[in-house]
């Protein structure tokens, strides 16, 4: 009976039934509840985000665990990183607006920008890391006298974010959701009242686009500008400009509800959250779109998204905490050598704790999928989902947050699959 209950698992393994990617829930931060409104991360594997009640928590293991950095306080609306790798928070209470910096990861943090901000319930805002060599921080406000009056302070910084001052005031074009330097040096506002507006002196004058509507997103990719908008009925929700907004080319989701977040990662794949709590990608430039959102609750909006769909993407939301997606990839290592068959080895050592190496060979290039499951066969990790080119590869698998038990790994090359068992001992 035993060996015929081996048997059918190892057909199911081999049936690729678990073969689904999907976002999959990450460990708390400060409780099972977090609101997480932001996320950035430094291309380097430290990912920070805003647990909105409590401060600002980081990670270094791909979300298996969080840490609370030094930062808490005034609510955080936005992360950013620089490109020498510093991260930008920016914050607000009902009484001041604050930019915060870290230079150690996300670890410590200081206060670098103070205003006062009185009676001020607005949100929205975003930093831009010059090619100029400056920063220019965009800070939403309640201007007054009335809640909805709202304003945006334009804030600079000469000397790398150390200190700043007051730049600019914009008023008329209601919240700035976001702000991105595009092609040509020419700045891009994401508004609610405004759309569209760009500036062309580094954010001194502005001018409105034919982009009229309320835009939550402006998102860069090579020489193209990427809206996400909303409030205009049966109409795309993406639309992109390549001609500094003199016209905009409508590249889908018609007649879905408003854009909360967009995001495009390094290799300019696009992706898209809803404000009906549904999560939407495409790989092509924004001509298809396909369902993004397996693995979220359907009751979570995707407030941030953060990552590569070729490493992990990162997405904070409402109630549950952050989520992770994707096929990490680091953890391979390759010799020039073409094999003559392809191959699965036995991990090394086995049994591990928690870290252990398999090496797998491949004659040439193909789609490689590399998979773990338990003994019941739920699948527990991805480790990798890629086309590689034909070599001799190392995968390093790290089972820190698994529990000690006989675990199976199975590798799919080209339509044929090797499965070999491990075991993890803690």
């Amino acid at each position: 009976m035993r060996s015929i209950i081996t048997l059918l698992f190892l057909f199911l393994l081999a049936s690729n039934v678990y073969s689904q990617n999907q976002w999959t829930q990450t460990s708390n931060m400060s409780s099972g509840t977090d609101y997480v409104r932001t996320l950035a991360n430094n291309g380097s594997g430290i990912i920070v985000a805003s647990s909105w009640s409590v401060g600002i928590f980081r990670t270094t293991d791909n979300g298996i665990s969080w840490q609370q950095s030094s930062y808490s306080g005034p609510r955080v609306f936005h992360l950013d990183c620089a490109p020498n790798g510093d991260f930008y928070a920016l914050a607000n209470s009902t009484s001041s607006s604050t930019i915060h910096r870290s230079t150690d990861g996300g670890s410590t943090w200081a206060q670098v920008y103070n205003v006062s901000s009185p009676n001020n319930f607005a949100l929205g805002g975003g930093v831009i890391f010059s090619d100029s060599g400056y920063i220019i921080a965009a800070l939403s406000y309640t201007h007054g006298p009335t809640i909805g009056d709202i304003a945006c302070r334009l804030v600079k910084s000469t000397d790398g974010g150390l200190t700043w001052s007051f730049f600019r005031l914009l008023n008329g074009g209601g919240f700035i959701n976001d702000i991105e330097e595009g092609p040509g040096g020419i700045f891009y506002a994401a508004t609610s009242l405004a759309g569209v507006i760009t500036s062309t002196n580094g954010g001194w004058s502005w001018n409105q686009t034919t982009f009229a509507p309320y835009t939550a997103s402006i998102e860069i990719r090579d020489n193209e500008v990427f809206a996400g908008s909303g409030s205009i009925s049966n109409a795309a929700k993406v639309f992109k400009t390549t001609n500094n907004g003199v016209s905009w080319i409508q590249m889908g989701l018609a007649g879905e509800p408003s854009v909360e977040t967009m995001h495009i990662d390094s290799d300019g794949n696009i992706f898209v959250s809803l404000d009906n709590k549904t999560v939407h990608s495409s790989t092509d430039g924004g001509i298809i779109w396909d369902s993004f959102s397996n693995g979220i609750p359907s009751s979570q909006l995707v407030y941030s998204i953060t990552g590569d769909l070729d490493d992990y993407l990162f997405a904070g939301t409402g109630s549950n905490g952050a989520f992770r997606y994707g096929d990490k990839i680091t953890g391979i290592s390759s010799n020039s050598s073409v094999p003559g068959d392809f191959k699965l080895e036995q991990n090394y050592p086995n049994p591990f704790n928690p870290v252990t190496s398999i090496k797998f060979s491949l004659p040439s290039a193909g789609m490689v999928k590399l998979e773990f499951f338990d003994i019941l066969g739920n699948r527990v990790s991805e480790g990798i989902n890629k086309e590689l080119p034909g070599g001799v590869y190392s995968y390093e698998f790290d089972g820190s947050g698994m529990s000690s038990g006989i675990y199976y790994y199975r590798l799919e090359y080209k339509g044929v699959f090797q499965i070999k068992k491990m075991t993890l001992v803690k």
